[in-house]
């Protein structure tokens, strides 16, 4: 049993993070079915993501506006896709285990697994959005003592577990997250199709792939980036591609000014088909989060060929290890220095790409699936 929530909409970390291991569970031969189901609705993730879209609020009959309008409707609806929720699990046989892969569980009886991939809301509560904070303060210490294995993404985040909320190492389990093998190093010629109806030209701009929100450091980011020289910032404009979060940060005063220099430029959520060409055809990738609990782009950056820099704190130091420049995300300058670094000494970034390669082999999704798979066993094995 899937919890398939983190599958609706534009996915970030968490809603690739599902559908990897949604998909690698389907496909793998020691699992007898898969069942999803999203806000207490058995779905098809499969067959939801080809569906086209729900009218739009006018395009809709006005039979069905009247009865969406009828007071009590909404209560109705979800008692009646409950009460279908729970007849279906009621007819679920053989051995069953749910897998939350977003962090909070719904109540279930049986052995249960949650995917707590950071702890973010404890550490920088402020940069969390208000609804989302409360959602995890209210639903993760039941979710805790429920689950009867807690997976953590990283090393680092299991160390967390342990340490800040006593949860036992024995139930702790690690799986390292996977890597797309579309990410992978390009020849310029082949980038172009695709680069240039984004105004971007092959290896002429530094790339930063993250949700605006507080905690990706975009504003630290953006400051050290005008420290640069004229002449790099002109050569190499940076690109800000990602969706808007719930606090649009770095301001929008500085990041007018530098588009009005014409030295950056916002890109917005960008579809996952494009990605692989952007990150390739980026002269590096700049990342200096305050905290991750994995860090997935700055892989898919080595993946794909180019130079990292990142934060030498919480999972990307050790993610990364020495396939990346470390910096202190809270110091300007140090940001500053490693970009011009970056962008200046061709044969560090050589090293860097060479290591960076090597690096990223590590990390496939059909080990984390693999991984994953061992840890449902176990659920059901105690």
């Amino acid at each position: 049993m899937f919890g398939a929530e983190a599958l609706h909409g534009p996915r970030t970390g968490v809603g690739n993070y599902a559908r990897e291991i949604y998909l690698g569970m389907r496909a793998h031969t020691a699992i007898s079915d898969v069942h999803a189901f999203a806000n207490l609705r058995w779905i098809d993730p499969g067959s939801e993501e080809k569906a086209s879209p729900p009218p739009h609020r006018h395009q809709a009959s006005s039979w069905r506006r009247l009865i969406t309008a009828t007071p009590g409707y909404v209560s109705l609806r979800g008692k009646f896709h409950a009460l279908r929720f729970k007849r279906k699990l009621s007819r679920l046989t053989g051995p069953i285990v749910y897998h939350e892969p977003n962090f909070v569980l719904r109540p279930f009886d049986g052995p249960t697994l949650a995917t707590v991939h950071d702890l973010g809301w404890i550490h920088y509560p402020d940069f969390i959005a208000p609804p989302t904070r409360r959602w995890l303060e209210k639903g993760m210490p039941d979710s805790l003592q429920q689950a009867s294995l807690v997976i953590a993404v990283s090393e680092y985040v299991a160390r967390e577990r342990k340490e800040i909320l006593g949860i036992p190492t024995e139930r702790i389990r690690v799986t390292a997250l996977g890597l797309d093998r579309r990410f992978a190093p390009c020849p310029p010629g082949k980038l172009v199709r695709q680069l240039v109806p984004l105004g971007l030209t092959p290896g002429r701009y530094v790339l930063s792939v993250a949700t605006l929100e507080p905690r990706k450091n975009l504003t630290r980011l953006t400051r050290a980036f005008s420290r640069l020289p004229m002449r790099l910032q002109r050569r190499f404009p940076l690109v800000l591609a990602g969706a808007a979060g719930w606090e649009k940060t770095p301001r929008a005063t500085e990041l007018e000014r530098l588009q009005r220099k014409g030295v950056l430029k916002r890109l917005g959520y960008v579809d996952e088909a494009i990605l692989p060409s952007l990150f390739a055809g980026a002269s590096c990738l700049a990342l200096p989060s305050l905290y991750e609990g994995f860090g997935l782009p700055f892989v898919e950056a080595m993946a794909s060929g180019i130079p990292v820099l990142t934060s030498d704190c919480a999972a990307m130091a050790e993610v990364a290890g020495a396939a990346a420049l470390l910096v202190d995300p809270q110091d300007d300058h140090a940001i500053a220095v490693g970009l011009e670094r970056l962008l200046t000494n061709r044969g560090f970034c050589n090293e860097l790409v060479h290591l960076g390669l090597k690096r990223s082999r590590r990390f496939r999704w059909q080990r984390t699936v693999e991984l994953t798979l061992d840890a449902y066993r176990d659920t059901v094995a105690s």
